[in-house]
């Protein structure tokens, strides 16, 4: 005001919140013309305008607009952290796959030349081969789908009544199996009951991963262990093998990350990232520590519902 006046300036206006006398606030347009005599202001002449509606609804627009915006960009950080995904994919599978395929083409090719001087025993030895490599191959197929599908939110999870003990003793006996006697899975169980409800994909996808990770990463020997408390089911995974370097387990959980003392053994970095997913759906959480050439433990809680 007092600026409008000093410069002179014939024309003045502004708003501002003005308390009425029941305690309420307005919002104000005041406007008005200052009469000078030379360069002195001796009159002003204006009005005030309520524009309470007006302002609450340019703020309510306002906090849409924000609110929009907000989405927007993170819809962006999405279809970002997507793109970049799809890359690292198409370098891992590039990787992944050059040499399943090569084993296949050179065993397809061998037994399409040589079939006829081939016994028996040798042809299903590189069948056999071919098998374990198409495997190879679905498996990271359908890690990348289950990745596609948690992200996309199209992944739910169905709740009902499973007997835990006796899934997990399954699965026990599927990876012991898968690794041919070269390891020991140690399963101890340490709770008074065995039905809980929970998702059987889930808890199956949780530790069939995290078996799997032990036996490439360790020898012999591993750990599986499930303990109860009122509200919650505690496993425990725990193998004596290369360990995890301090500085990197932090990434452990992100898609495609694989640990720099890793690269000798075959994988596409999503089964940690799955196992993640799978707890945080459930509503848990999971940890992990790990020494270098001692080995690594993962614990989680699931709540029981």
């Amino acid at each position: 005001f007092n600026q409008v006046m000093t410069n002179p300036q014939t024309n003045w206006t502004t708003e501002y919140r003005y308390k009425c006398a029941n305690g309420f606030y307005k919002n104000v347009l005041d406007r008005a013309y200052v009469l000078y005599s030379g360069h002195k202001a001796i009159r002003m002449i204006g009005a005030m305008q309520d524009i309470t509606e007006i302002t609450e609804y340019r703020h309510s627009l306002e906090r849409k607009v924000e609110k929009r915006t907000l989405e927007l960009q993170a819809a962006l950080s999405k279809e970002k952290e997507m793109v970049d995904l799809q890359k690292r994919f198409i370098s891992i599978a590039s990787h992944e796959f050059r040499t399943p395929l090569s084993t296949i083409s050179l065993a397809a090719g061998f037994i399409k030349k040589f079939h006829q001087k081939l016994t028996s025993f040798e042809i299903k030895k590189r069948l056999d081969s071919i098998d374990t490599q198409v495997v190879r191959m679905n498996d990271l197929l359908q890690d990348v789908l289950t990745v596609s599908k948690i992200d996309s939110g199209k992944d739910e999870v169905h709740w009902k009544d499973i007997d835990l003990k006796e899934i997990i003793e399954s699965i026990v006996a599927e990876v012991g199996n898968s690794t041919q006697g070269t390891h020991q899975i140690n399963f101890i169980w340490k709770c008074k009951q065995q039905q809980f409800k929970s998702d059987e994909n889930k808890i199956r996808t949780i530790l069939i991963n995290l078996l799997n990770n032990a036996v490439k990463f360790s020898q012999e020997k591993i750990d599986l262990e499930v303990s109860c408390s009122k509200n919650e089911v505690r496993l425990r995974v725990k193998d004596y093998g290369v360990g995890i370097p301090q500085e990197e387990i932090g990434k452990l959980f992100q898609p495609f990350y694989r640990a720099s003392n890793a690269s000798f053994i075959t994988g596409t970095g999503l089964g940690l990232s799955i196992v993640s997913k799978a707890v945080e759906m459930l509503g848990g959480r999971i940890e992990v520590q790990s020494e270098l050439n001692k080995g690594t433990e993962f614990k989680m809680q699931l709540p029981i519902q």
